[in-house]
């Protein structure tokens, strides 16, 4: 969480609604980091230590590596936070769609439930995409849960 003592104090949320940015909660799609985001940035760099930036530092100033988000993260929550106006949730996925770290969000349509209305999202970074791959980047391969490139698992 971002410390409320440091500015800019804006929490980026007018930036999530349509642009896709980077740290956009459910589709984070074109790659940059939004103006919010980059202020954000800025201003925490700007409490680090000089020492930090030095090549040859003692001190360590990398942070805890955790796992990828997608590692762990139930594709209907995203749909919850994509969709909130949908009438159910239904997560759809097929070996195809997952080779291409893709998914559908689905909902039956109010007055016609027969045919569900569906909106395309990427697989979070570290989903399973299948075959002992994860999706990182957009891109289905052998990463560990931390997205490190891994060789393929060899079978015996």
């Amino acid at each position: 969480m971002w410390n409320e003592c440091l500015p800019p104090r804006n929490n980026c949320i007018k930036d999530i609604k349509h642009d896709h940015f980077i740290m956009h909660p459910s589709e984070p799609g074109n790659g940059k980091f939004s103006n919010c985001s980059k202020e954000h940035m800025i201003a925490f760099i700007s409490t680090l230590l000089p020492s930090c930036f030095e090549l040859k530092t003692k001190q360590n100033c990398s942070t805890e590596m955790k796992e990828l988000p997608g590692v762990s993260m139930n594709l209907t929550k995203i749909c919850k936070l994509a969709h909130p106006n949908f009438l159910k949730w239904n997560v759809v996925h097929s070996q195809e769609r997952n080779r291409k770290c893709r998914f559908d969000c689905c909902s039956p349509l109010p007055d016609y439930s027969y045919y569900p209305t569906c909106v395309d999202h990427p697989l979070p970074d570290g989903a399973d995409c299948g075959d002992g791959k994860r999706c990182v980047k957009g891109t289905c391969g052998y990463y560990d849960e931390y997205g490190t490139p891994t060789a393929p698992r060899q079978s015996a």
